[in-house]
């Protein structure tokens, strides 16, 4: 058995044999606590980006909720343009009618002017070659007519000045 003294032996043998391992552990031990202070950090930090990403899903959620909106609104538009193009290709449908109708007017209006320049022009020029001097001959006549007109009223005068005073001996 072992006495004392070799068990002493044996604990100091092994306490220096222990030695550089008990170095170790501390550096160990040291090197863990540097590690658990960085990790803390590290939480520190991860729960600072958790609580950014929550911030940057709430944005990302209004924005889709923006886009969403915008896609309606596009859609809306989208609905507006084809009504518009189908209201445009309808005035289209009116204006090659209309335009129809203009030529057709323009050539009645040719025709028209045609039959003024031709027809009317010459039978007013004809009328005025005839009636002009007829015209005038009315005209020197009116004055005739006018001297008529008061010697007429004078002779009315007359007579029935005169169908008083015979009335009045009768």
């Amino acid at each position: 058995m072992l006495t004392k003294e070799d068990l002493q032996a044996l604990s100091v043998m092994m306490d220096q044999k222990l030695e550089p391992v008990h170095t170790e552990i501390k550096e160990i031990k040291t090197e863990i606590k540097g590690i658990k202070t960085k990790m803390q950090s590290m939480e520190t930090d991860i729960e600072s980006m958790k609580t950014e990403i929550k911030g940057i899903q709430t944005e990302i959620k209004g924005m889709q909720t923006e886009i969403k909106n915008i896609h309606t609104e596009i859609k809306g538009i989208h609905t507006e343009i084809e009504g518009m193009q189908t209201e445009i290709r309808g005035m289209q449908t009116e204006i090659k009618g209309m335009q129809t109708e203009i030529k057709g007017m323009q050539q009645r209006i040719t025709a028209i002017e045609l039959n003024i320049e031709n027809e009317v022009g010459r039978n007013i020029n004809l009328l005025v070659e005839t009636f002009l001097p007829a015209a005038k001959k009315y005209e020197m006549e009116v004055e005739k007519i006018e001297v008529m007109q008061t010697e007429i009223n004078v002779v009315k005068g007359v007579v029935k000045e005169h169908s008083k005073i015979l009335q009045n001996i009768s």
